[in-house]
């Protein structure tokens, strides 16, 4: 047993002494169907063993810890007035905050498998418990959601029923919110409540003329902005309330579910409240790591221990600013994320912080490229899927040289399906004069945002994953020179070809070593750079001349980098290229667990790629045709 997995192991050991502990200082809750039958004395005590409970544990698994801090008394307060087990219906947007929900629902003996493979998710779930309406983990949706719900009670005579949305003022912005409460305020007689959840942060904090206001100097006569928005949109106005005082949040609530019009709850709330770190700096509690987190896990490939993508675009991006005042950059609620707080305070008056609105963010970026500006469009891969109308009209269709930095391309982990970013070849390539470009490492990255930039005459994806690159780089051949559209032959071989593309070249160039000293064979590795347009010359040669061909990728295999390969071969095929076999992820959403695991189950960590390529070379090609 070597030193790693010693400490591994002693980590795990004290993670599960401390939960237990923290159970045992929890103790034992009322079923959720009695909690509206609670003195508020009472469930103050039991929202102060929560808030205990979750400070003690997810530091230790690890977690997105102050979205639900600053909900707890909300939480109890919810379920100490509604009836969710039988005839409410609660939605809540996004999900980071749904842990005290959770604990309240009989889930906290879970708590130490929490965003674990086959363990408890960090969102609402309906798999695992009746109390989760929907599985959510984008933001801006929640209202459109509980309407539906609530038109639904109407239609079938429950006009008693209510539907409760708990929205974030980070995710008000969204467009999809501002729509469902423009429907909503049409319906004079339903019984849906919107509880605005007040705590001006996003995942950083809010932006945007709706969070000045709402942050604006006022006295107590002058009517709170939040009323203005809700009487503009048909919705009766309850508030501002003091989400920590239970008593007044259940006052309030009660008022709301009596009456028979749409209601806005406007509840202020601080994030993060009770951590220490909060005080500081209520980003940092957003989310957490563990004690035992990801980090023990085994890597993808040798070496990789080199800088992360994320902070290496952030350098670029400041470099490319310095050198070039056309540079600028936009994110959407994810300067941090992204890496682009540094160019923030470098270049304000560059950064654009769209808030949670990626579909404005990314007809911005288009604008911005048309007018002579070098945007750099920084936006996850799953939260850029939100504006795909925006890619094609305002992007594809006016041929816009926009640089999309797309990060957390591939499987994210722990965070699961909602924000696996496994879609993006397939959506961005079906555009017509899309670029798309994956980088095996950091130094290939710098690469291509700078040619893009500087020489880009249409939309280009850079896609890119969460964590660190390779420590030391694989040397750049010739025939790279010539442009980053052109493929790199890393290794050369005889026995067949693995092309790939993004860091899985590295895990391609192991698979290959540990193939050849096993077997003997040896196999050519290309890493193709390129996704769209596909470097025909060098792809081509190897289709024509190797007995069998691997496409390796970190995307669904439907519209993804095998599926290009395959139909360049179908077009250019005279009959003498060799058969093709893709390694992709398969047709279901993979849902949260370490990105090992993830990979894992998919087939697409290391040993499963030796051991299914091992498997084909031994069945021989011929079998393949």
């Amino acid at each position: 047993m070597n030193k790693s997995t010693r400490r591994s192991e002693a980590l795990v050991g004290t993670e599960e002494f401390g939960i237990r502990r923290a159970l045992a200082r929890l103790g034992p809750l009322p079923e959720p169907a009695l909690l509206k039958d609670l003195q508020t004395s009472e469930l103050e005590e039991i929202s102060d063993r929560i808030r205990d409970f979750l400070l003690d544990v997810v530091p230790r698994v690890g977690g997105h810890l102050g979205a639900a801090l600053g909900v707890v008394e909300l939480t109890s307060a919810l379920f100490g007035v509604f009836e969710f087990e039988t005839r409410d219906t609660l939605v809540w947007d996004v999900g980071h905050q749904c842990y005290p929900h959770k604990i309240l629902t009989g889930r906290a003996g879970r708590f130490a498998t929490l965003r674990r493979s086959a363990g408890m998710s960090g969102f609402p779930d309906p798999k695992e418990s009746q109390y989760d309406t929907v599985k959510t983990g984008h933001g801006g949706t929640s209202i459109s959601t509980a309407l539906g719900f609530a038109l639904r009670n109407a239609l079938h005579g429950a006009k008693a029923r209510r539907a409760v949305a708990v929205i974030g003022d980070g995710s008000l912005q969204e467009g999809n919110a501002f729509e469902a409460l423009n429907h909503a305020g049409t319906y004079s007689d339903l019984g849906l409540i919107v509880v605005l959840n007040d705590n001006g942060m996003a995942i950083s904090p809010s932006v945007g003329a709706v969070h000045q206001s709402f942050r604006r100097p006022r006295s107590p006569a002058t009517v709170h902005p939040a009323a203005g928005l809700a009487a503009l949109m048909g919705f009766e106005y309850i508030g501002p309330v003091d989400g920590h005082d239970i008593a007044a949040l259940r006052a309030a609530l009660r008022r709301a579910r009596f009456r028979r019009a749409p209601v806005l709850v406007h509840v202020l709330t601080e994030k993060g409240r009770g951590a220490p770190a909060a005080e500081r700096d209520r980003n940092r509690v957003h989310a957490v790591s563990g004690y035992n987190s990801e980090a023990c896990d085994a890597v993808e490939y040798p070496l990789q221990d080199g800088p992360t993508f994320t902070a290496v675009l952030g350098e670029t991006a400041c470099k490319l600013a310095a050198d070039d005042e056309r540079v600028v950059a936009i994110t959407a609620a994810m300067a941090d994320g992204t890496g682009l707080s540094d160019f923030a305070l470098r270049y304000p008056e560059r950064f654009h912080d769209v808030g949670m609105a990626e579909q404005h963010g990314v007809a911005l970026a288009a604008s911005f490229a048309l007018s002579g500006l070098r945007p750099l469009c920084c936006i996850y891969s799953t939260f850029l899927q939100r504006a795909f109308d925006q890619l094609f009209q305002e992007v594809a269709l006016q041929g816009a040289p926009v640089v999309f930095c797309v990060d957390r391309a591939g499987l994210v982990g722990s965070d699961g399906a909602t924000h696996n970013g496994v879609f993006d070849i397939a959506y961005a390539r079906c555009l017509p004069g899309f670029t798309i470009l994956a980088p095996r490492d950091t130094g290939e990255l710098q690469r291509m945002i700078g040619e893009s930039v500087r020489c880009a005459t249409g939309p280009v994806v850079i896609r890119y994953p969460r964590g660190p690159s390779r420590r030391v780089e694989a040397q750049v051949r010739s025939n790279t020179q010539s442009g980053i559209n052109r493929a790199e032959v890393l290794a050369d071989g005889e026995d067949g070809c693995i092309l790939a593309c993004g860091p899985m070249a590295y895990t391609a160039l192991e698979a290959r070593r540990r193939i050849q000293k096993r077997t003997g064979r040896c196999l050519s590795v290309v890493d193709a750079r390129s996704i769209k347009p596909l470097d025909r010359e060098t792809i081509g040669a190897q289709l024509s001349s190797q007995p069998i061909v691997f496409t390796l990728e970190d995307h669904v295999r439907a519209g993804g980098f095998g599926s290009a390969v395959l139909e360049h071969r179908a077009a250019e095929s005279n009959g003498c290229y060799a058969p093709i076999v893709t390694l992709a992820l398969p047709d279901i959403f993979v849902d949260h667990a370490p990105r090992a695991a993830q990979l894992g189950s998919a087939g697409l960590d290391l040993d499963s790629v030796v051991s299914q390529i091992s498997r084909r070379l031994a069945v021989g090609p011929a079998a393949l045709r």
